[in-house]
């Protein structure tokens, strides 16, 4: 692989790994692939190497997440958090830039594709990371537009939430959401903090708050990691990024339970 960025792991027990970018060959990258839980690769989708906005291939997938009927779901397009003007997104929309969520069945057969670069519901400007809640609705992390957008697994938009910073990454245990922020700051997200925010599934509200590590170079931000995952006990783990692992001091971070 060439820049792995998503990671997810099915009922089975395989893993899945979205990889990014691609190499100056054009031999690698820009495919989702799965592999055993031994690490036997078992499926790859898209072209290797090829950047492409064609149905079935990716434009730099961020990440992937299989649903409760074994459905395929990947979040692709990484650059449109960086168009912030309508000429922007016109501009990429002519190259070939994506965002969008793609859809496969369990054995990996394209079936749809919805979204496109925008800021209306059911657009996105990078989808950076999914999750399912247990009501089987797809969550993405709607980076740009600093918000999460929710939809049924046929793309249908449903509701949206706005009090959990710019996401980079999700997780869903039970009722709760947890959502990681690693680039709100005053220059891209002014009020905001990165860190990450906790709260009830069914509401848009924040119920709790792990901070981010300081840094005196990044004034009134701080630095925090883009995954999230909470283990059976209730502890937090953030995967860091090239921001914030030397703060970290490695590469994941541990919170634990509040008393």
């Amino acid at each position: 692989m060439v820049t792995p960025h998503g990671i997810a792991v099915d009922r089975q027990g395989n893993v899945w790994i979205a990889d990014f970018a691609g190499n100056k060959a054009g031999t690698k990258g820009h495919q989702v692939h799965k592999f055993s839980p031994k690490g036997e690769k078992l499926l790859s989708l898209g072209v290797a190497g090829k950047a492409s906005n064609a149905d079935g291939e990716f434009n730099q997938p961020n990440d992937v997440v299989v649903g409760p009927d074994g459905s395929i779901y990947v979040a692709d397009g990484h650059e449109a958090q960086g168009m912030i003007t309508a000429n922007a997104v016109a501009e990429g929309i002519k190259r070939g830039a994506t965002s969008r969520i793609s859809k496969f069945s369990p054995d990996g057969k394209f079936i749809k594709s919805w979204g496109g670069i925008g800021v209306r519901h059911g657009e996105f400007r990078t989808p950076h990371a999914l999750a399912f809640d247990g009501r089987g609705r797809l969550w993405v992390a709607d980076r740009g537009n600093h918000r999460i957008e929710i939809f049924d697994q046929n793309g249908t938009y449903l509701e949206s939430r706005y009090m959990f910073g710019r996401p980079s990454g999700l997780f869903i245990r039970g009722d709760t959401v947890y959502v990681i922020d690693s680039e709100s700051s005053p220059y891209s997200h002014p009020n905001w903090r990165d860190g990450v925010r906790i709260g009830p599934v069914d509401e848009d509200r924040v119920t709790g708050f792990i901070p981010p590590f300081e840094r005196a170079d990044r004034v009134y931000q701080g630095t925090a990691g883009e995954g999230v995952a909470v283990d059976a006990d209730g502890n937090v783990y953030a995967a860091e990024g090239p921001n914030s692992i030397a703060q970290a001091g490695g590469a994941f971070t541990k919170y634990s339970v509040g008393r």
